[in-house]
C-alpha cells in the first residue's frame, strides 16, 4: 500500500509539473489565489499573514506566498511562491517531475554540503537534490513570460516607516 501511495504522488506530482513546471496541484504562481489554495486543500491548510502551510499526508511540508497588493495588473493574494518539501517518504528524483532538464541550468547550493541546485526562470521552478538526484525541495515560481507583472512576495514586504508629525 505505502508503495502505491508514493507512486500516485510521484505520479501526481508530475503530471502536475508538465505545463510550465511551476504548477502544484492545480494551484499556480501568479494565476492563482489563497481562496484557491484554501479550496484546493481545504481545511488542512493554516494560512498566516501573507503565507499558509500544508502538511502532506506522509511528511513533508509545503508553503505558499502570496502578494500583498504589488502584483501590477493582479489583486493582493495572488501566489507568488510555492516550496514543496516532499519528505523521504516519498521517494521523489528529478526525472519524476516530467519535466525537460535541459532547461534546468546548474545553481550555487551555496554551504549546503551533498546538494545540487537547478533552476530554470523559463519553466519557474527551482529544485535543490541530493548527488543522486532526488529531490529536497522544490520551489515554484513565476515563470519568465509573467515577468512584466512585477510582485514582491509578502517575505519581501518592508514595514512603511512610522510618520514623524513636528
Amino acid at each position: 500500500m505505502k508503495i502505491i501511495a508514493s507512486l500516485i504522488f510521484v505520479l501526481f506530482l508530475a503530471s502536475a509539473t508538465s505545463a510550465y513546471g511551476q504548477v502544484w496541484r492545480e494551484i499556480k504562481p501568479i494565476e492563482s489565489t489563497g481562496e484557491d489554495v484554501r479550496r484546493l486543500l481545504g481545511d488542512k491548510v493554516n494560512c498566516w499573514l501573507g503565507r499558509c502551510e500544508y502538511k502532506l499526508p506522509k511528511g513533508g511540508t509545503v508553503y505558499f506566498e502570496f502578494s500583498l497588493g504589488t502584483c501590477k495588473d493582479k489583486p493582493a493574494g495572488a501566489v507568488t511562491e510555492i516550496m514543496v518539501f516532499p519528505g523521504p517518504a516519498y521517494n521523489l528524483f528529478i526525472s519524476d517531475l516530467n519535466i525537460d532538464e535541459s532547461k534546468l541550468i546548474p545553481g550555487d547550493p551555496g554551504d549546503q554540503l551533498n546538494i545540487d541546485v537547478y533552476e530554470s526562470r523559463e519553466l519557474g521552478i527551482k529544485i535543490e537534490a541530493g548527488k543522486d538526484k532526488r529531490v529536497v525541495t522544490l520551489k515554484y515560481f513565476p515563470a519568465a513570460k509573467y515577468d512584466t507583472i512585477l510582485c514582491s512576495p509578502a517575505s519581501e514586504a518592508k514595514p512603511k516607516p512610522p510618520v514623524v508629525r513636528k
